[in-house]
């Protein structure tokens, strides 16, 4: 086992170094070699001229017989500085060693590697005592067991506490000349340096009124002192139950939100709240719109929450999720089977955790809020159902649309929108003005049975059940009562008839029909024409051979 130090102040008497250490080596079997560096690579294994950099050419001056490292020129750049403090080793001036004894073999291989840097601190201690120095090992546990920054483990052997505590002295170190001895206690300033067995009683002292890290740290300051004892205070005062109970809430943990659904309806939270003015309310929120659905309950029970979700569910569908907390009612096997019956996702918040279903409860803290604000002024349901308008007609902080334009596509109408400029109000204003205009030249037209009329020159018009065919040709204007039969009291009754306006109408006079031909006065033809089409609406249809003789009649004239 061998213990090695690297020290790193300089050493200018070699051969008096070495000669010291033999001298205090004892019993000990040691082994100290100084040899002189090599002036061209800076090893001690060989002298200069069997140095094998002798011939080789330096990468810093270009001259041959040395290499960078030993270079004396000066360094090109502050990178060449820096790199060559980062690849120099520290310069070793002494060599250690000794044999194990029969019961230091039987150790762990930790406890031979510990016990080596232990025997090495030891050995050259009056090199070590009072400077910095930094100790190397190639055991990687050991860098954390014997870190002057971390606590040793309380699981270690007492072994490795023991030693771990030797080789921390850094913080005496640092206070040594500030320590002072008086009536045989030893004090550094004001303050009693209290040996470890006292460190439990000193620290009850200070926690026995249950003051507080920082008042505890205060105390001690003005009285006590040890290595780490900020350190143990912190420790005492978490430990403390008492204490724990009594603090504040820890600071807010990370946000974590929900993913915001694609649809409306698509996850739900709900959740009761009350009792408020007599009643229970069961809030249902939208997490996509933000819109909201609260019902009076009577009863919370499982089977009435199942009624009031069964009745939204035949409104708006069934969601894929539906979020509450740990209710009794939203743990029932029956609202259990529910959900699953209908394939709706039930997640629950976490205990102690509402912020999981934090939708449902933000929306009746403003529930309660605006019901306790309009108190008095009407009954519960009316002032509920304004509530729900105002809120659903409102933009959401968080989507910055109204609920209502999200769940249904359009703004609810509000009272409010009786100060904005109407188009529908624009457009009937204009027809009734029209309206009035045409009221002062026009008159009211109104029809009974029997009454005489215009008939127009052309076309089919319908009247009652009966259709009424007038050719071009026929007289312009007519009377047309002969026309109109006896109506019996079982036929329905006539429809107004629908025509054209004629452009001009006046008795025993010309007309311009609809396709712009100019007839004369009724003649003796076209009025047994229009005769025999009154007979035939009454059904005094006249025989066959007679319309082919007329009809031959009319060929031979054209």
């Amino acid at each position: 086992m061998a213990g090695i130090i690297g020290h790193m102040d300089p050493f200018d008497e070699t051969e008096t170094a070495a000669r010291d250490v033999q001298q205090l080596s004892g019993s000990l079997k040691v082994n100290a070699v100084f040899s002189p560096k090599c002036r061209r690579c800076g090893k001690t294994n060989h002298t200069d001229e069997d140095c094998w950099y002798k011939d080789r050419d330096c990468h810093q001056c270009g001259r041959k017989g040395h290499t960078k490292l030993m270079c004396k020129s000066k360094a090109k750049s502050n990178r060449d500085r820096e790199w060559k403090q980062k690849v120099e080793k520290p310069e070793q001036k002494a060599y250690a060693s000794r044999t194990l004894s029969k019961a230091e073999q039987n150790y762990a291989q930790i406890e031979k590697e510990a016990l080596a840097i232990v025997f090495g601190v030891r050995k050259f201690h009056q090199y070590l005592y009072g400077n910095k120095f930094t100790l190397l090992t190639d055991h990687r546990p050991l860098t954390s067991i014997l870190s002057p920054l971390k606590s040793t483990p309380s699981m270690a052997a007492a072994r490795m506490q023991r030693w771990a505590l030797l080789l921390d002295v850094s913080p005496i170190c640092c206070a040594r000349h500030d320590l002072t001895i008086q009536q045989g206690c030893l004090m550094w300033g004001v303050r009693v340096v209290v040996p470890p067995k006292l460190h439990p009683r000193v620290l009850e002292e200070l926690h026995l009124a249950h003051p507080g890290v920082v008042r505890m740290k205060s105390l001690a300051r003005s009285y006590v002192w040890w290595p780490g004892i900020d350190s143990q205070i912190e420790l005492k005062a978490k430990s403390c139950h008492s204490c724990q109970s009594v603090q504040k809430e820890p600071g807010l943990a990370p946000l974590h939100p929900w993913m915001w659904p694609s649809s409306p309806w698509e996850r739900i939270h709900v959740d009761f709240a009350g009792p408020f003015e007599g009643h229970m309310y069961l809030v249902a929120v939208d997490a996509h719109s933000k819109w909201p659905e609260v019902h009076i309950m009577d009863s919370t029970t499982a089977s009435m929450t199942i009624q009031v979700l069964r009745g939204l569910f035949s409104c708006y569908g069934i969601p894929h999720i539906l979020v509450s907390d740990n209710g009794p009612q939203f743990c029932a096997e029956e609202f259990s089977v529910f959900l699953k019956s209908n394939g709706v996702k039930h997640i629950r918040s976490a205990p102690y955790h509402p912020a999981t279903n934090g939708l449902a409860e933000r929306f009746v803290q403003t529930f309660k809020h605006a019901l306790k604000a309009s108190k008095g002024i009407a009954r519960v349901r009316q002032r509920l159902d304004a509530f729900l308008l105002t809120y659903r007609n409102t933009p959401h902080a968080t989507t910055k649309e109204t609920p209502a334009m999200l769940f249904l596509g359009c703004r609810l109408r509000s009272r409010l929108d009786f100060l904005k400029p109407s188009v529908a109000g624009a457009v009937h204003r204009s027809q009734d003005a029209q309206q009035q205009r045409r009221q002062r030249h026009s008159r009211a037209r109104q029809f009974d049975v029997g009454e005489p009329g215009l008939i127009p020159p052309a076309g089919w018009w319908l009247m009652g059940s009966d259709l009424v065919t007038a050719e071009s040709k026929s007289p312009a204007c007519q009377s047309w009562s002969a026309l109109v039969p006896a109506r019996s009291p079982a036929a329905p009754r006539p429809s107004r008839l629908a025509f054209a306006k004629p452009r001009r109408c006046a008795y025993n006079t010309g007309i311009q029909s609809e396709a712009g031909a100019k007839h004369s006065p009724a003649s003796g033809q076209s009025r047994r024409r229009m005769e025999e089409a009154a007979k035939h609406v009454q059904g005094e249809e006249e025989p066959q051979s007679e319309r082919f003789r007329r009809r031959k009649r009319r060929r031979r004239k054209s």
